[in-house]
């Protein structure tokens, strides 16, 4: 398989892996504490660059939305897809351009952190324009609640898993090739 088809395939298998691990959480009632979606975002972004992470992050709320189980499409699934596409372009990028690190390690968690901040600011300005737009106020109170206190498990979560699983599947490609 060329290495286009695959990372088609890998991105079907993202969005697949996306849609149904919302539902999952969220009828557990840990959709929000756990951020089940943007576990195979961050992971597409780095595995299948930045160009898929983007569509990735983008098209899987949306879809998402669409299933009779899925998440409202406004303001949810809008929001979290600005967020989400945010996350797979910026780790996808921060990982492929910037390394300054010499430990494989390192360079994943810096691209997972940035992209955790840069695209909790696109939602969180997303979410702000879409309420001032409504007449309705959002504030930095409400911002950092929703984003982080809130969200804080899943946080840690994604920092202890993803890069984990970042360097197990490149330690096992490295050792295919």
């Amino acid at each position: 398989m060329n290495k286009q088809t695959e990372k088609i395939v890998l991105s079907g298998l993202f969005i697949a892996i996306g849609i149904i691990l919302g539902p999952i959480f969220h009828s557990a009632g840990l959709g929000q504490t756990i951020s089940p979606i943007h576990f195979p975002v961050l992971i597409a972004g780095i595995i299948v660059g930045w160009k898929y992470g983007l569509a990735i992050g983008l098209i899987t709320p949306l879809l998402s939305s669409l299933m009779p189980f899925g998440m409202p499409l406004f303001p949810v699934a809008t929001t979290m897809a600005v967020e989400l596409a945010i996350y797979g372009l910026t780790i996808g990028l921060v990982y492929e351009k910037l390394k300054p690190f010499k430990a494989r390690i390192f360079n994943i968690y810096l691209a997972l952190i940035i992209a955790m901040v840069a695209g909790r600011l696109a939602g969180g300005f997303t979410y702000a324009l879409i309420m001032g737009i409504q007449g309705k106020s959002y504030s930095l109170q409400a911002f950092l609640s929703g984003y982080f206190v809130l969200t804080l498990p899943g946080i840690v979560l994604q920092i202890l898993i993803i890069p984990a699983i970042i360097e197990i599947y490149e330690t096992k490609l490295e050792k295919r090739n």
